[in-house]
């Protein structure tokens, strides 16, 4: 079983701090779950956006992809996507 990958990007707002773990006990799972912590300031006050989603491999580029579900993703979630997708394949060498 792979273990969880943790990631942290810098953004204009600060720190963003991920958490990547397998959907799956293979060794090269085809999905998995992302959990990005955005930091945002409200009123004065540190708070970070809290998003989970989804991602699959896309079999022809063998790069990972958000699921986009209904709630869809957000703009500054999607501006990192190729960079948890390259945590992602880095760690499955």
């Amino acid at each position: 079983m792979q273990p969880p990958i943790e990631l942290s990007l810098d953004s204009p707002s600060g720190l963003i701090d991920i958490r990547i773990e397998p959907d799956t006990d293979d060794d090269r799972p085809a999905s998995y779950s992302v959990t990005i912590l955005y930091p945002n300031m409200a009123s004065g006050i540190s708070r970070s956006d809290i998003f989970v989603h989804t991602m699959l491999i896309d079999p022809s580029t063998l790069a990972f992809h958000f699921l986009d579900d209904e709630k869809g993703i957000h703009p500054k979630v999607l501006a990192i996507e190729a960079d948890i997708s390259t945590a992602i394949v880095n760690s499955q060498m």
